[in-house]
């Protein structure tokens, strides 16, 4: 899937104008905000200064962009995101908060906008004021370095890898190691699944949602609701009349399509053929 923006790298030069350009312009448009509220609750206007504050609220936050877009290329989050690494940066965004209104009271400070004595006290207040949106932007900022990141060799050969090879049949006592490739189709039985396996019969302790999730979509397609089929079992695909429509498998078996599945299904069929 192609991804907007995917040649964007803000650690550049070019990178770091067009986000410097960016913030500044956040907080112009915070202080256009300000200004606006100010008339409507009857305050003198007073652009100059109001602009100030967001304007060096928004340049403190280019280089906290930088640093989670060059932390996300260090330590990627995975194809299969790390719950360590979640935690990490979950943690890294409530910190940003006091990290960012730190930079900001300094340079208010060094401006004359806040007396020396009341900067520890502007860093606490807020950072605790605004800790639910500064939180919500790193998370964003994240998320964006995320889905920007370069797809490396080892992060393509994950995600092609990451799909089930085997399943486990047997709810107790003895288990089995079924092999995915030799499945011709599953069915879903309550909190459990049947897989279909040369004509036999194997219980599966997952439900059929939970084994789609961790099948091929190349190879095994969901034709109802209750039911997976693999695809190259697929002998034929006919209709029952009044919309119904049936695939008979390889083994002579018959299963019901789903009338939303079918066009799916049948525009799937025509692609493997074709190629």
């Amino acid at each position: 899937m192609s991804r907007p923006l995917a040649d964007y790298n803000p650690l550049t030069i070019p990178g770091v104008a067009v986000l410097t350009l960016g913030w500044l312009g956040v907080g112009l448009f915070t202080a256009a905000t300000w200004w606006l509220a100010a008339g409507w609750d009857g305050q003198p206007r007073n652009f100059a200064a109001l602009v100030q504050s967001p304007v060096v609220a928004g340049l403190c936050w280019v280089p906290i962009t930088l640093v989670a877009f060059a932390a996300v290329r260090r330590w990627p989050l995975g194809p299969r995101v790390s719950s360590r690494r979640l935690a990490f940066y979950s943690l890294a965004a409530l910190s940003t908060t006091f990290v960012l209104n730190g930079a900001w009271a300094l340079t208010m400070m060094a401006t004359g906008a806040i007396p020396i004595e009341y900067v520890g006290g502007q860093i606490v207040a807020n950072g605790l004021r605004w800790l639910h949106l500064n939180t919500a932007v790193c998370a964003v900022l994240i998320a964006a370095a995320h889905w920007l990141r370069p797809r490396s060799q080892d992060d393509t050969e994950a995600q092609e890898t990451s799909y089930r090879s085997t399943l486990v049949s047997g709810t107790n006592g003895s288990r089995r190691l079924l092999d995915v490739d030799a499945i011709d189709w599953i069915a879903a039985a309550g909190d459990y699944s049947t897989v279909h396996v040369d004509g036999g019969e194997h219980l599966v302790g997952e439900r059929l949602k939970e084994l789609e999730a961790t099948l091929d979509p190349a190879e095994f397609v969901r034709i109802h609701r209750s039911t997976i089929v693999r695809i190259d079992r697929i002998r034929e695909i006919r209709s029952l009349g009044r919309g119904d429509y049936e695939v008979r498998l390889e083994s002579n078996v018959r299963l019901r399509v789903a009338r939303r599945r079918r066009q799916p299904l049948q525009n799937l069929l025509a692609r493997r053929a074709g190629a």
